[in-house]
């Protein structure tokens, strides 16, 4: 049998000396976003007729207008 425990470890070798790298140079530099786009102007305010007219017109004439249109639900 045979027993190293009586032996010497070599010394540890120094790492070699090796000049620090330079910092890397980013040349990537992100492009900024483009322009929001401008939003559509809103439509106009419905046109709300003066109750006067509404008043002075005779129930006919304000259904031949038909302001109101019938409203008809799709029901499965």
């Amino acid at each position: 049998m045979v027993s190293l425990a009586c032996t010497r470890n070599p010394p540890p070798e120094a790492p070699p000396d090796t000049p620090p790298l330079p910092p890397a140079v980013i040349d990537n530099v992100p492009e900024p976003p483009p322009p929001p786009v401008e939003p559509e102007p809103p439509p106009p305010p419905p046109v709300i007729e003066p109750e006067e007219e509404l008043v002075t017109r005779s129930l006919q004439e304000l259904n031949q207008d038909s302001p109101l249109q019938p409203v008809f639900f799709a029901y499965d």
